[in-house]
């Protein structure tokens, strides 16, 4: 862990709970809720709720569930009542761990060590920070899907093949100017949008309907594009992804390039859950 500090001028602090439980957050860091979202904590405050003032702090009834740790240290989804609101002139603390994650906070935040709690101005470089292991969430694979592709489609330089069956649902005249993506099946994120827009497709028949998928830069031709994968359609293929992503965050070069470890076992197994997407170790 590394810890990092910061004065900064009259920000707008955030908070989940009552301002005097130090659970304090910079406006931009990011909070699980309990519905599986993943936004920035100023996001929350809803300014056309109606805001009270309390003792110069602002706050606002909410309906919102969030994750919480309970005493026996189990994360459980819990009801939140206020979002507060407050100006601080003062540090922010960024506490740093080696998985590359980090989080700014107020002095006083809280944060649980294998020696008990410690506000942030507590911890010392090197010391181990609680996480937990797992968020209990009851996924949709049909958000998921759909999260992923809206993703993929904010992304330019992407191209996608799709299934024959989608494109024979498509009539693009030959005098169409994104005639020749349509006839080679080499789609940008434009044209996938366009078939969401023009025929009708949903956005998840769409991303069930994508074969594979590859980068290649908008400025050159699309014929000049990396090794084309495949799209994980099931909840196995997603924990193939998952578990690859896991190792790489713990065991990966830090541009998660490589995988730095001798451990043969883990190597195989992560070279067989790459197989699953059409692509393989070198």
């Amino acid at each position: 862990m590394t810890l990092k500090d910061k004065r900064l001028r009259q920000p707008i602090v955030v908070v989940l709970g009552h301002v005097d439980h130090g659970k304090c957050l910079h406006p931009d860091e990011h909070v699980f809720l309990g519905d599986g979202r993943f936004v920035k904590i100023k996001d929350l405050f809803d300014e056309k709720c109606k805001v009270e003032v309390v003792n110069g702090f602002e706050r606002h009834r909410t309906n919102i569930t969030v994750y919480s740790c309970s005493s026996d240290f189990k994360v459980n989804v819990e009801q939140a009542e206020h979002v507060w609101r407050l100006r601080y002139d003062g540090i922010l603390y960024e506490v740093s761990l080696v998985d590359g994650s980090s989080v700014r906070v107020t002095p006083e935040h809280p944060f649980l060590t294998i020696d008990g709690w410690r506000r942030a101005d507590e911890l010392k470089v090197g010391d181990y920070v609680a996480i937990p292991r797992k968020i209990p969430h009851k996924s949709s694979l049909r958000k998921l899907k759909v999260y992923v592709l809206r993703k993929l489609l904010s992304n330019e330089n992407l191209l996608f093949r799709l299934k024959g069956e989608v494109l024979e649902k498509i009539n693009v005249s030959a005098s169409d100017p994104e005639y020749y993506r349509f006839r080679k099946n080499k789609l940008r994120p434009k044209d996938l949008i366009r078939i969401i827009s023009e025929h009708g497709i949903s956005e998840e028949e769409l991303y069930n309907s994508i074969e594979l998928i590859t980068f290649s830069d908008i400025r050159r031709r699309v014929g000049h594009a990396s090794k084309w994968i495949r799209l994980p359609k099931t909840r196995a293929a997603w924990k193939n992804i998952f578990y690859v992503a896991g190792l790489m965050f713990g065991d990966g070069t830090s541009e998660f390039e490589r995988l730095t470890t001798s451990n043969e076992g883990l190597l195989r197994k992560f070279s067989t859950k790459l197989s699953t997407l059409g692509t393989s170790v070198r």
